[in-house]
């Protein structure tokens, strides 16, 4: 009889350990194709809204943009001419197809469907080849029209994926804006003399439009602390169906580790709550204090010996993101916006007769400038964006950049972001 419990006893210890060795390999380490069953969040949209998403959402699973995994440039927009005019701008631009900003401008997560981001870059992409093809032939409306597209389809990236607006979701929108800008700049450059006042208004209302409909860096955060407190929940008995042990193997790991290290999701949601809690916070206070939350956090995090003495759950390691970068990225996009507007007022004045401010204290009177003495502050200093007026009439603006020095408009190719370089807007 004590034979048979000593034997018990080990039998459901070495039990108890193998699952336990199942569900950390599963965790971390983990290479198989089996993926755990995350929940749909459903969103309810109206019939003209379903219209809409279902119409986008089909251009998004165009073959050509899915599945395309090279460069986008004007060899693969040359080939593909006939969709994009045809399929793309036909449907994008709101100019054709009159509501479509009115549905997809609202400030509300629409989408719940699953689509590759990767294949909304590409439609952008080929639309900003498309907008530099039609420059060189001199063709401004089709340009015109593609720039409209192309604001259609970054507002559309504000509204959500799988019924979420996480982090990820909020660095492609970035990227998308910095496409936008680059493209707005070109068409004014490259049409100025074509560029009547009733369509840089019509471009400008675009431009405001989509600087309206973006996802504060927060609010973004906000959503992505949501989205990885239900997956920390739902993670193991995602598996439940098809992989049962697997499932319960899970389960008995993160219970342990919450045992040892403390509830994860207490600590995950501490840490980030601390990075959001700089919201309204002056760039330099909030990127101090985001950077030494991070740093703290790195340090328990250096080795594995670190991490086993660490009181940090190994899940919050791995969830918690890096964000100096994408803050930087999120606040010089602004900035890019804002400054295409000042750029259309500035040449729309032009077109008026009125002359060109020769100080950045007279930039905000331009007429049609809304919010002017917003628009015309660095983000980064808090002061004013540096501005200067050649004697050809030239203007320069720029933004000192994350390392908040004037390096004389000195840009690089990471767009300023790196320090000694500014960012040219």
């Amino acid at each position: 009889m004590k034979s048979r419990i000593i034997f018990s006893i080990v039998l459901f210890f070495l039990l108890f350990q193998a699952f336990l060795t199942y569900g950390l390999v599963s965790i971390f380490y983990d290479g198989s194709n089996d993926h755990s069953e995350r929940p749909v969040n459903l969103v309810q949209r109206t019939d003209s809204e379903e219209a809409v998403i279902k119409k986008i959402l089909e251009l998004i699973e165009l073959d050509d943009y899915k599945f395309h995994t090279g460069d986008i440039n004007r060899n693969f927009t040359e080939k593909h001419m006939e969709t994009i005019e045809n399929r793309v701008i036909g449907y994008l631009d709101p100019d054709r197809n009159p509501g479509l900003l009115e549905i997809i401008g609202q400030n509300k997560i629409m989408v719940s469907e699953p689509y590759k981001f990767n294949a909304v870059k590409n439609i952008v992409k080929s639309l900003k080849e498309y907008v530099l093809i039609c420059l060189e032939k001199k063709d401004f409306e089709k340009a015109l029209s593609a720039f409209n597209a192309m604001v259609s389809m970054v507002i559309f990236s504000e509204r959500g994926n799988e019924g979420a607006q996480v982090l990820i979701c909020g660095m492609i929108s970035t990227s998308l804006r910095v496409i936008l800008s680059e493209v707005t700049n070109k068409l004014i450059d490259g049409a100025k003399e074509n560029l009547t006042a009733d369509r840089l208004e019509k471009m400008n209302q675009k431009i405001n439009k989509c600087s309206e409909c973006a996802t504060g860096f927060f609010d973004v955060l906000k959503g992505e602390m949501n989205a990885v407190k239900t997956n920390f929940t739902n993670y193991p008995s995602g598996f439940y169906k098809n992989n049962f042990f697997k499932a319960l193997a899970l389960m008995l790991a993160f219970k342990s580790m919450d045992l040892y290290y403390g509830n994860a999701i207490d600590q995950y949601e501490e840490i980030m709550n601390k990075f959001m809690s700089v919201k309204d916070k002056p760039y330099a206070e909030a990127c101090k204090k985001i950077k030494d939350t991070f740093a703290d956090f790195e340090t328990k995090a250096k080795t594995p010996y670190s991490i086993f003495l660490s009181r940090m759950h190994p899940l919050v390691m791995m969830a918690v993101p890096n964000l100096c970068r994408a803050f930087d990225q999120f606040v010089a996009t602004k900035m890019r916006m804002n400054a295409i507007s000042i750029r259309i007022a500035l040449l729309k004045n032009s077109r008026s007769g009125g002359k060109t401010p020769l100080s950045i204290n007279e930039v905000p009177n331009l007429p049609g400038l809304s919010s002017g003495k917003d628009k015309i502050t660095d983000l980064f200093t808090g002061e004013k964006l540096k501005y200067s007026v050649s004697q050809t009439g030239e203007v320069t603006i720029y933004s000192c950049g994350p390392d908040m020095m004037d390096n004389g408009g000195k840009t690089d190719a990471y767009n300023g972001l790196s320090a000694g370089f500014d960012i040219k807007l």
